[in-house]
């Protein structure tokens, strides 16, 4: 169940809180999370929250992970040299309350801030997993090959990366553009309904 937070940072690697400093090309952070910013000590099973990568030196993807669970083969966060990106991650929390960034490429400053947390006490219900790729076009999963202007792809979600078969309600994804060849914007509607 879902209980919503007004905003609070929770790490800044340029000023504080959590670890300071810039993270290296290849370089694991771990970053506490249940005790902190509104998130209680205990209870709390996932976390809503607003991660930016911030002035990276090369261009790089971040992935954000349960600590104590193996990395995934997933991205949050794609950003190009020198850009800003945020982008809203749901992540279930680990071992002692804390989660892992993995920062690809260069060297970059994060910052992270709660908007809320899901635990047995709240509003709505949600179910965390593990990041999985569920889709690849450029070796798989799912369908593989590129997308040519005004076209689409039904992509199959129910039995896959940890998502039961049957039964389920909507789904949390995170979707990643790779090296599109002109500037688009790419919608996602569930494959019954009409494209929006």
């Amino acid at each position: 169940r879902y209980v919503p937070l007004s905003p609070a940072r929770i790490w800044d690697t340029r000023f504080s809180p959590g670890p300071a400093g810039q993270s290296g090309p290849g370089s694991t952070r771990t970053i506490q999370v249940a005790g902190v910013g509104g998130v209680p000590a205990s209870g709390a099973t996932a976390v809503v929250l607003n991660a930016a990568a911030i002035s990276p030196t090369a261009q790089t993807f971040v992935t954000v992970w349960p600590t104590g669970e193996a990395q995934p083969l997933a991205s949050n966060l794609n950003v190009p040299i020198g850009d800003v990106r945020p982008n809203l991650v749901i992540v279930k929390l680990g071992l002692n309350g804390q989660i892992n960034v993995f920062n690809n490429a260069g060297n970059v400053d994060f910052a992270a801030d709660i908007a809320g947390w899901y635990g047995e006490t709240g509003i709505e219900r949600f179910t965390s997993l593990s990041p999985a790729r569920v889709w690849d076009t450029r070796s798989g999963p799912g369908p593989v090959g590129r997308i040519e202007a005004g076209g689409s792809r039904n992509v199959p979600v129910t039995g896959l990366g940890g998502v039961p078969s049957t039964g389920v309600p909507p789904v949390v994804l995170n979707a990643s553009a790779v090296l599109p060849s002109a500037y688009a914007s790419v919608p996602a509607w569930p494959s019954v309904s009409i494209v929006p």
